[in-house]
């Protein structure tokens, strides 16, 4: 049997929504950050990837590069997606603490509190 696999770019407002909706409906998340590099003092977060089910992953680029200006610029949808995606990742997993396994690295960790 083969497995059905659905991966979705965030990069816009409907992806968004179902992107909300897969974190609510999930029991348990996986999320992993995609950085500029592993100083995090000087580097940023240029991604999440969610997941909540097998088969199924989003990435949401919270940075996207610029080939005019040669930059990293940030991504929005509606409103800085930093920001928004912050909230809803606090607020899903304090609600899911008790069923939830987190596993982030001492640079995510470093970037969410001083976001």
């Amino acid at each position: 049997m083969q497995l059905e696999k659905k991966y979705y770019t965030v990069q816009d407002s409907e992806t968004l929504k179902l992107l909300f909706q897969h974190i609510q409906e999930s029991e348990v998340l996986a999320v992993d950050t995609e950085t500029t590099g592993l100083n995090p003092r000087k580097d940023k977060i240029v991604g999440w990837s969610v997941s909540g089910d097998e088969g199924i992953g989003f990435y949401l680029p919270t940075l996207v590069w610029n080939f005019e200006k040669e930059e990293l610029q940030l991504q929005t949808i509606m409103e800085p997606l930093q920001r928004l995606f912050l909230k809803i990742y606090l607020r899903c997993y304090l609600a899911k603490s008790l069923s939830s396994t987190t596993h982030l690295s001492t640079f995510s960790l470093l970037k969410i509190t001083s976001a």
